[in-house]
C-alpha cells in the first residue's frame, strides 16, 4: 500500500513539473495495467494476502478460501512484466515472469479499466480473479500444512480450494503421529482447475505405539491355557488327545505395519505375520503313546486401530 501512495505522490508531482503534455507518459509508466499487476505480484512476493485480496477483482471465485492466507503463500521473486496486449473492449492481457521457490514460470492476467481517479488517472481491476481451483485429496488425515498454514479438510475425499496465482505451493503433513512427503503444487494459470493428492502415512511413533499395544495383547493371549485363546489371532488344532494344560509363549512378535482407512482416526493392521509357540502333552489316538506337542505356531494378525483426538489407541476386530 505504501508503494501505491508513493506512486500517486510521485505522479502528481510529475504532472505539476513537466506539464500537461507529459501526463500520458506518467500514466503509462506508473498507472498502466502492467503496474497494477506488478502491485498484485509484489503483494504475493511479500506473502501479504490481505493486500492482494484488497485489489479490485480478487476473490475466491466460488472456491474454499482457506488457502487465501499469508501463511499459505509460497512467495515470489524475479518478477517482470513481459507483455501487454490490449484486446477488444479495452481488456489488457498482461504476462509476467516470476520465480516461486525454485520454479520459474510465467502467468497471464486479464485486466480492465474500472474507473478514473482525480479525473485523470485510470483505475484498474482484474477482469477474472487471479485464482486457480485446487481439488485437494488428503488421504488418511483431516489436516495438512500448506506453507505454515494448517488446513482442516471437511472430510474424506477431494475438496476444492481457491489458490492465488501464481505460486509453487508446498503441502506436507508432519505431526507426532502422521507424516507425508512434501507435495509441490504449481498454480500458474488463472482459472486453472487441477488436483493433488497427499498420501499421509502413520509415523514411526504411531507404528511403535500400536506395536506395543499389540504385543501386550499377544502376551495376554499367551496366558490363556487353551488351544484356541479367545479373541486372539493364533490357535492350534491337535489330532491326538490332549492330556495336559497347553502352554503358550511368544516366539516372534509381528513386525507392525499400518494401512490407512481414509482419515486420521482409522487404521488397519493388514495380515502381519508372527510366531507363537505351543507346548502341551498329548497321547496318540493310534497307539496310546505319550509325547509332547512342542512346536512353533505361525499366525497372522489382522485388526483395526482407532486413534482418539487425544491420541489414545483402541485395537479391535482382532483376527
Amino acid at each position: 500500500m505504501r508503494r501505491v501512495v508513493l506512486r500517486w505522490v510521485a505522479a502528481c508531482a510529475a504532472v505539476v513539473l513537466v506539464g500537461v503534455g507529459s501526463v500520458a507518459v506518467v500514466i503509462a509508466v506508473g498507472f498502466g495495467p502492467g503496474s497494477f499487476v506488478t502491485t498484485y505480484l509484489d503483494a504475493l512476493a511479500r506473502r501479504d494476502a490481505p493486500s492482494a485480496l484488497s485489489l479490485p477483482g480478487v476473490d475466491a471465485a466460488g472456491g474454499n478460501p482457506a488457502l487465501l492466507t499469508s501463511a499459505a503463500l509460497p512467495g515470489l521473486h524475479d518478477i517482470r512484466i513481459t507483455d501487454d496486449v490490449e484486446h477488444d473492449g479495452g481488456v489488457h492481457r498482461i504476462t509476467a515472469s516470476w520465480t516461486s521457490n525454485d520454479t520459474a514460470g510465467q502467468s497471464t492476467f486479464e485486466v480492465e479499466r474500472i474507473g478514473t481517479r482525480f479525473g485523470v488517472f485510470p483505475v484498474w481491476g482484474f477482469a477474472e480473479s487471479p485464482v486457480a481451483r485446487l481439488s485437494l485429496d488428503v488421504r488418511n488425515s483431516r489436516e495438512v500444512t500448506a506453507g505454515t498454514q494448517r488446513v482442516h479438510t471437511p472430510g474424506v475425499g477431494p475438496h476444492e480450494y481457491a489458490v492465488l496465482v501464481p505460486g509453487d505451493y508446498r503441502f506436507v503433513e508432519r505431526t507426532a503421529l502422521l507424516v507425508s512427503t512434501e507435495r509441490p503444487v504449481l498454480a500458474d494459470t488463472v482459472g486453472q482447475r487441477f488436483g493433488a493428492t497427499i498420501d499421509v502415512e502413520a509415523s514411526r511413533k504411531l507404528v511403535d505405539l500400536v506395536s506395543t499395544q499389540v504385543n501386550k495383547l499377544l502376551d495376554r493371549c499367551a496366558t490363556q491355557r487353551v488351544l484356541f485363546p479367545a479373541g486372539c489371532p493364533f490357535g492350534q488344532q491337535i489330532e491326538n488327545r490332549v492330556t495336559g494344560t497347553p502352554a503358550w509363549s511368544m516366539k516372534r512378535y509381528p513386525d507392525m505395519r499400518l494401512v490407512g482407512a481414509g482419515d486420521d482416526r482409522s487404521w488397519t493392521i493388514p495380515q502381519v505375520p508372527g510366531t507363537a509357540h505351543l507346548k502341551v502333552p498329548v497321547e496318540s489316538l493310534f497307539d496310546g503313546s505319550a509325547s509332547t506337542f512342542d512346536k512353533d505356531v505361525p499366525f497372522t494378525i489382522r485388526a483395526t486401530v482407532r486413534v482418539s483426538g487425544d491420541g489414545e489407541l483402541t485395537i479391535r476386530d482382532v483376527q
